[in-house]
């Protein structure tokens, strides 16, 4: 039997977009629009995550992970920030638009019914199992539970429009808010087999299900909302994702330490408004294993091409997304 305490990050909402567009109306009064766009989103998910891990059998063994998102050692939280800065004519007459829209969303509170462990809040658990089919062969799998996250959602617009030229006409509006809100999260599950080649060499191959139609966000006057498009979740339309990734490793064996080289590709695929929006990618590593202590570090490269599409202004947008991220770890074993 293994036991571990684990603090993870789980959920990155780190985001940056900026970019500026044209908007021209020849159809009634006539208006034209040059508007610069920048949105900032900030903040994490970081469970505190006690596990532990039982061989059931000499071939099959069992693990289980409790993830407490709403835990006080981190503030699980993020927030987000868009402004709009324009200038533009309507009727001849010359105008400044500022729009700004702030956002916070943080976890508060944990509730726990053994009774109904498909909706506990703020808290879910992970199951696993590994089977060795044969000696060279192993099947693993995991179910990651759906659960309800309870948020504190504060909410600030300001807007103003401004016609130097005729002052009369200025506007601005203000609108100020907080309540509670519900983020329904989830279910996921995997399979996958890895194939010992010899006693250095090692395939594997896994398949990933994230339902991301059943993702909502439930405001307070009951509302249900699809944090992905946006929309309502009766018109979304968001599709279920299937990730696919296939690996190997090779092991250096030497009198001392362990030298491991990684290499594998994977399809990623971001849940999208109809279909998802297809991401691939490759990642290589390796790392070094001496004594107690392993040390492994990777690189990972995710693209994607005409994704995440969005409408800006009265026209449709995508994006080509380039992704590279360095991962490193460290373990010592007592």
């Amino acid at each position: 039997m293994i036991v571990s305490l684990n603090i993870q990050h789980l959920y990155d909402f780190n985001k940056k977009v900026s970019f500026a567009y044209s908007y021209t109306n020849n159809v009634g009064p006539p208006l034209s629009l040059d508007d610069n766009i920048t949105y900032v989103q900030e903040g994490a998910f970081k469970p505190t995550s006690p596990a532990i891990a039982v061989q059931i059998t000499p071939y099959i063994s069992l693990g289980l992970t409790l993830n407490f998102w709403d835990h006080g050692l981190y503030d699980n939280k993020w927030k987000s920030e868009y402004r709009g800065e324009g200038n533009g004519f309507y009727v001849g007459f010359p105008f400044q638009v500022n729009t700004q829209i702030n956002e916070r969303y943080a976890m508060n509170g944990l509730r726990i019914d053994l009774f109904d462990p498909f909706h506990w809040q703020n808290v879910n658990f992970n199951l696993g199992l590994l089977w060795e089919l044969k000696s060279n062969l192993n099947l693993g799998i995991v179910f990651k539970s759906p659960f309800d996250v309870q948020l504190d959602h504060d909410y600030r617009f300001q807007s103003s429009i401004i016609f130097p030229t005729s002052p009369a006409s200025d506007s601005q509006d203000e609108i100020n808010f907080r309540e509670t809100v519900k983020l329904k999260m989830p279910m996921s599950y995997g399979i996958g087999l890895a194939y010992r080649w010899s006693d250095f060499l090692t395939f594997d191959l896994d398949a990933y299900r994230t339902d991301w139609s059943n993702y909502v966000l439930r405001d307070a006057a009951g509302y249900e909302q699809n944090p992905i498009t946006g929309e309502l979740q009766k018109d979304a339309h968001v599709t279920d994702t299937i990730q696919i990734r296939f690996g190997g490793e090779y092991l250096f064996i030497g009198e001392k330490r362990v030298i491991p080289v990684r290499a594998g590709i994977f399809y990623d695929p971001e849940p999208s408004k109809g279909s998802p929006d297809d991401f691939f990618g490759f990642s290589i590593g390796s790392g070094v294993a001496y004594k107690n202590i392993v040390y492994d570090i990777a690189y990972q490269y995710r693209f994607g091409r005409d994704v995440r599409s969005t409408v800006v202004g009265s026209a449709d947008s995508s994006q080509d997304v380039d992704q590279h991220t360095v991962y490193m770890s460290l373990i010592y074993h007592f």
